[in-house]
């Protein structure tokens, strides 16, 4: 049953749309989207639709919706504490604020610099991780024109939250490789993980290791297939990282 309204059995649809609550917080969304209108069969479909739109500060609001209702839904199930409307939506706002407040002071670069990189790259990806008693959520984005991009999903074990993220960046790699892209970037919010990658060692996380070691190898397999094509080297796989921002860190 979710915990949020006590009227449905809990489903990801559910609880991020349909709930009584989620409701509420999306209505006094900037967009004051109406949940009732659009009807969604799975979470896949609602993840997808929201992907479709290019509008950043569209897809950073909804990020900061769907911490908030997972946020609550956690402190009801683990701490009984009800949930409050507004008390989140202050908190919702506070967070895009934060989003925004970024965003606005890089906008003229990050336009140039993410047309340029559209240009120079075969695709572009986006991944997170969220962990939850040692279980992540692995999530990638193909970043540009909706209709060829895609996305995917996953769950694993973790021990750590650097684990979980290079996971969610293994899983990206993955999917470029399937569909045979030749010079990819990711972008990823874990400073670790990139400057990790980008000199090829791992010294202090033993544990997140096998992954890490997994991540290199496929840079490898990649750049040989790419020498062997070409007489001259090839440009990497996962291009090196050029700079380090404090919203997106790049590979």
């Amino acid at each position: 049953m979710c915990v949020l309204c006590n009227t449905t059995l809990e489903s990801e649809v559910h609880l991020f749309w349909e709930c009584s609550f989620a409701r509420a917080l999306w209505f006094q969304s900037p967009w004051s989207f109406h949940t009732a209108a659009l009807q969604f069969d799975n979470f896949e479909q609602m993840f997808t639709w929201f992907g479709s739109f290019d509008d950043h500060n569209l897809l950073y609001h909804t990020a900061c919706v769907m911490e908030e209702i997972w946020r609550s839904r956690n402190d009801m199930t683990f701490n009984n504490s009800p949930p409050d409307p507004n008390a989140s939506h202050r908190r919702i706002m506070r967070r895009f604020s934060e989003f925004y407040l970024v965003k606005e002071c890089e906008s003229i670069r990050d336009t140039q610099y993410t047309d340029e990189c559209l240009s120079n790259f075969d695709a572009i990806f986006m991944t997170d991780a969220s962990v939850v008693d040692q279980w992540a959520g692995l999530a990638f984005v193909q970043i540009g024109d909706a209709a060829e991009s895609f996305h995917g999903q996953d769950c694993c074990h973790v021990i750590s939250v650097l684990q979980a993220e290079l996971e969610a960046i293994l899983l990206a790699l993955k999917a470029a490789s399937v569909k045979k892209f030749s010079k990819i970037q990711i972008i990823s919010d874990n400073a670790i993980a990139i400057q990790a990658l980008k000199v090829r060692e791992l010294p202090f996380a033993w544990g997140s290791f096998p992954v890490f070691r997994q991540c290199v190898e496929m840079f490898k397999v990649r750049e040989e297939e790419q020498e062997g094509d070409r007489p001259s080297s090839g440009p990497s796989f996962l291009k090196k990282i050029s700079k380090l921002r404090s919203e997106g860190k790049q590979v």
